[in-house]
C-alpha cells in the first residue's frame, strides 16, 4: 500500500484545485471547471472502488509480502540469527557484546546491532547490553551472555572474574557457542 497515499494526494489535489476562491465568478459554471471537477471526482472514486474491490494489488501485502530492509538473501544475517538462538526464551539477560567495541574485527562488528536486537526480540524486551563501561545493577536478570570473537577459557575467566567482582554476583557457566563465522557466545547463569 506504498502508492496509496500519493495517489490519493494527487487526486485531492486536483479536486480540491478547482473549488479555489476566485477561480470562477459567481453564479457562472465553466466547462472548463466542471471537466476538472468530473475528473477529479471519477479519478478518487475509482481509486477508492480499486482499493475496496482489489486490497492486494496495489501495493506490498503484508500477509504475502514481508518486508526486509537487508534484501532478499538471509545469508548475511544468518550468524547473528544462530548466536540469538542461544538465549533462553522469555528470560531476562545482560548482553556484552564485544563488538561493539572499537577492536572488534569486521564480521561480527558488522552484525553487533542485529545480534542485539534479534536477543531482545527472544528475550521479549527482557534483555539490556552492558559492556566494561557501564555495568550497572543486575538483581533482575536471570543470565549473563557474552558475545565476542574470542572464547578462550583465559578470556571467559577475565570477564567472569571482572564481572563478579564489580557486581558481587556469582555467575554459573552453561554453554559456549562456537559458530562458524567465528563468532562466539558463551552463557552464564546468574546467581545473587
Amino acid at each position: 500500500y506504498h502508492l496509496v497515499p500519493a495517489l490519493l494526494l494527487v487526486s485531492f489535489l486536483v479536486l480540491f484545485k478547482r473549488y479555489r476562491p476566485g477561480h470562477t465568478r459567481p453564479g457562472v459554471v465553466s466547462a472548463r471547471g466542471s471537466v476538472g471537477e468530473a475528473l477529479g471526482l471519477v479519478s478518487t472514486l475509482l481509486l477508492a472502488a480499486c482499493i475496496l474491490v482489489f486490497p492486494n494489488t496495489l501495493g506490498a501485502n503484508p500477509a504475502k509480502d514481508y518486508v526486509c530492509f537487508t534484501g532478499d538473501d538471509p545469508a548475511p544475517l544468518a550468524p547473528a540469527r544462530r548466536i540469538a538462538n542461544q538465549v533462553p526464551l522469555h528470560d531476562s539477560v545482560v548482553v556484552w557484546n564485544r563488538f561493539h567495541e572499537l577492536d572488534s574485527p569486521s564480521p561480527g562488528r558488522l552484525l553487533a546491532s542485529e545480534m542485539d536486537l534479534l536477543i531482545r526480540y527472544r528475550t521479549d524486551g527482557k534483555a539490556r547490553n552492558d559492556s566494561r563501561y557501564e555495568l550497572d545493577n543486575w538483581n533482575r536478570f536471570d543470565h549473563f551472555l557474552f558475545i565476542g570473537f574470542s572464547c578462550k577459557e583465559a578470556d571467559l575467566e577475565s570477564v567472569r572474574t571482572l564481572i563478579e567482582q564489580r557486581q558481587k554476583v556469582t555467575l554459573i557457566p552453561q554453554s559456549t557457542y562456537f559458530d562458524e563465522s567465528g563468532i562466539c557466545s558463551s552463557l552464564f547463569k546468574i546467581e545473587q
